[in-house]
């Protein structure tokens, strides 16, 4: 087998050499984030003979040898990183000692392998020149045209981080310019993609902390503003349904979905918030038009009035927990089972994909209204549909989105701007600690495919720390200026989502590149997130802000 200068995209070429003049051998692989899974087997290669294959790059592989006739192991070499674009040599062959067995060496050919990184380097090189250039833009030449259309009560730092997400999010969405680490893990872990969702989820549970409170402390009624809560959700799922209806059948749409997962988290959160706000406002703080004083009352009162959102996140726990880990769903599927099933666990629950939420999601969706195939398919060999935004991971959602009102709480009510990173730290240090806990002990795994409890954990920790650096820098010390150009996005965000999703393979956010380079991958993703980032700018210097 011949490829030529024709390999694909993180891939190289591995020639395999058997000298053994007697025993035929077969090569076994895996790749290392195919999570307890058997090996499979890439061919068959006669005594004194070779054969050439491609091999994965984007992860650590072993490899191993197996007498062709009963499988027998003879040597295996474990978890090895290959190159890009590269060729590779492994001998196999029986050890002069016959005492020690079978031997397996690799060694590289004249063929190099790429440095993929040159790529990331040079983008980040040439941002950090345009940073230096707009820093000195404003140091000596300050103008103000845009500043008017800034000038509001808006927090900055949290449309910075808003923006800071969306642009992450299309970048990835665009493919991250081939890169392993702007992918979604297959089932298992955690990578940069993989925070995008769960940090809009938490800034959506801080914005709407943020914004009922102001309103329910102006003396806004209640029941109006439960019904702008129930439209803004219902608006947010029926978009999210749109995105989904591209050239499908109703009797195949996709009913869960990214916006969707939004609209009944924020439903949910948002409601009980505001009932608490509304409790606590009427009891002891009264409006900013009423002239009596505000009641005082000890911390333990005060508690008391959010019984109702406590209520809330502990029926997701609970939910959440006892379907996940004991309820028995399936007779062929253990109780607790939280893999990708196919080649899983060498291949015991090979159709218990997703456990108990995916039975879930078939049961009560049918397969027909599903993410037609799960994600992880291409490492797992799973033949399940599985939904990445499920009806129990919603649950989830739900407490990540109730994490972020308690920090957007913790805004208004503690003064003290250190008190506050201070608050925010300690609540993602437990939040780490829960999920190094959870995880290492093997109770919850970190999964995006499932937002499992250690996956909103995980994320929600990080969330908390970047945002409370961003408010420090921003709002609080003042040495990154309104968050420019970050800010710009993050306050048409709804806007740069459902744009980008809808131009998608379109001029000039898309055109054909060559798909074996991640230089020219990388510059046709970053060409569409920055034109994303000028139509933000543009919108926002003519005061353009759409929201739901």
């Amino acid at each position: 087998m011949m490829f030529g200068d024709n390999l694909p995209l993180d891939k190289a070429l591995l020639k395999v050499h058997n000298y053994d003049p007697i025993e035929e051998v077969s090569l076994w692989y895996q790749i290392e984030d195919c999570h307890d899974c058997s090996l499979i087997m890439a061919g068959s290669i006669l005594p004194n003979s070779n054969i050439t294959t491609l091999i994965d790059t984007k992860y650590r592989v072993t490899l191993q040898a197996r007498r062709f006739k009963d499988e027998a192991k003879l040597c295996t070499i474990p978890y090895r990183w290959f190159g890009d674009q590269g060729e590779y040599l492994m001998k196999i062959r029986q050890s002069v000692n016959e005492t020690s067995g079978w031997m397996c060496k690799i060694s590289n050919t004249d063929i190099v392998a790429r440095n993929n990184f040159y790529p990331i380097l040079a983008v980040l090189a040439f941002y950090i020149f345009i940073s230096a250039l707009w820093f000195l833009k404003r140091r000596f030449f300050r103008k103000h045209s845009v500043n008017s259309s800034l000038r509001s009560n808006r927090l900055k730092s949290l449309d910075a981080f808003r923006g800071m997400t969306i642009i992450l999010m299309i970048f990835v969405n665009y493919g991250g310019g081939g890169y392993e680490f702007f992918e979604h893990k297959p089932w298992f872990g955690l990578t940069l993609a993989d925070c995008v969702f769960p940090w809009f989820i938490l800034i959506m549970g801080i914005s709407l902390s943020l914004s009922i409170q102001s309103r329910v402390k102006k003396g806004f009624k209640t029941f109006p503003l439960w019904c702008d809560i129930l439209s803004r959700s219902l608006k947010l799922f029926l978009i999210g349904l749109c995105l989904n209806s591209n050239r499908s059948y109703l009797s195949s749409l996709r009913i869960p979905g990214v916006l969707q997962r939004f609209g009944l988290s924020y439903f949910f959160v948002a409601s009980f918030r505001l009932l608490s706000c509304t409790l606590y406002q009427r009891k002891y703080a009264g409006t900013e038009d009423d002239d009596n004083p505000p009641n005082r009352v000890s911390k333990r009162k005060k508690l008391l009035i959010y019984i109702p959102e406590i209520f809330l996140y502990s029926t997701c726990i609970i939910i959440y927990g006892w379907t996940t880990l004991f309820w028995k769903y399936s007779e062929t599927c253990p109780p607790g089972y939280q893999g990708p099933g196919g080649l899983h666990k060498e291949s015991s629950y090979f159709n218990c994909t997703g456990g108990a939420a995916n039975f879930i999601d078939r049961t009560i969706l049918g397969q027909d209204h599903m993410y037609k195939r799960a994600t992880s398919t291409s490492v797992y060999k799973n033949q399940i549909p599985h939904d990445p935004e499920g009806i129990l991971g919603t649950t989830m959602s739900i407490l990540l989105t109730g994490l972020g009102a308690i920090a957007g709480d913790l805004l208004i009510r503690v003064n003290n701007a250190r008190s506050r990173i201070l608050w925010w730290s300690l609540m993602s240090f437990i939040l780490g600690l829960l999920t190094l806990i959870l995880s290492r002990a093997s109770i919850i795994p970190i999964c995006k495919n499932l937002w499992s409890f250690t996956f909103i954990t995980s994320t929600g920790a990080l969330g908390l720390i970047i945002f409370a650096s961003f408010h420090w820098f921003i709002d609080i010390w003042g040495i990154w200026k309104q968050g420019k150009p970050l800010i710009y996005p993050g306050m048409n965000s709804i806007v740069l989502y459902v744009g980008h999703m809808v131009t998608a393979g379109y001029f000039p956010f898309y055109f054909g590149v060559d798909n074996t380079s991640h230089y020219q991958l990388l510059f046709r993703d970053l060409v569409g997130v920055n034109l994303w980032l000028i139509i933000s700018f543009l919108m926002a210097k003519r005061k353009i802000f759409i929201t739901l």
